[in-house]
């Protein structure tokens, strides 16, 4: 099963912005306009477009799974750092600030 929408308005925009500049790769999803200039990211696109999460965090009994490897890799790191950012609400701990924000959201 393939989402036809897997991007934000701004990733949209962005993609607006590379097919004026001649990007070269077009997702081959119908419905989708997203381009890309490179190859690799237009391969990790497609991958959300159906589920497909190749990268598997290696922490034990972590199974956190990724499109893209360098979100793996983020994500693994995250398991070696003290947090040092807490909600104020609940006082559960957070790593990065992006996520504490969301969790505020």
């Amino acid at each position: 099963v393939l989402k036809q929408n897997v991007g934000s308005t701004r990733t949209r925009s962005a993609s607006r912005n590379r097919r004026r500049q001649g990007a070269k790769y077009g997702c081959p999803v119908s419905g989708c306009e997203s381009t890309f200039t490179r190859h690799v990211n237009l391969n990790g696109h497609v991958r959300a477009h159906s589920d497909e999460r190749p990268f598997v965090c290696r922490w034990t009994a972590c199974g956190k799974a990724f499109v893209r490897l360098h979100n793996c890799k983020r994500h693994e790191h995250l398991h070696t750092i003290d947090p040092s950012f807490a909600c104020n609400g609940c006082r559960k701990e957070f790593v990065r600030l992006d996520a504490l924000n969301r969790h505020r959201e």
